[in-house]
């Protein structure tokens, strides 16, 4: 996994929300692939990508991102 972190946290966010892939995904306009790609690690959202799940999940997307910022939510 080349995104690690971001994976973990955003699996975090999604099961604290209990909020599925796809349901993400109509929540936010993003592709269900795109976001199953974030999930797994494979691929890190941008941070336009960061800001509209951050949102969507109540969470910080800089601590999406795995940049460095508090555990904290919105």
């Amino acid at each position: 996994m080349k995104y690690e972190e971001t994976a973990r946290r955003l699996r975090k966010a999604m099961a604290d929300m209990g909020v599925t892939a796809q349901e993400l995904s109509a929540k936010t306009g993003i592709a269900k692939s795109s976001i199953s790609g974030y999930v797994n690690g494979n691929h890190c959202p941008g941070t336009k990508a960061a800001l509209i799940i951050g949102q969507a999940l109540g969470v910080d997307p800089v601590w999406l991102m795995d940049l460095d910022a508090p555990d904290n939510t919105y």
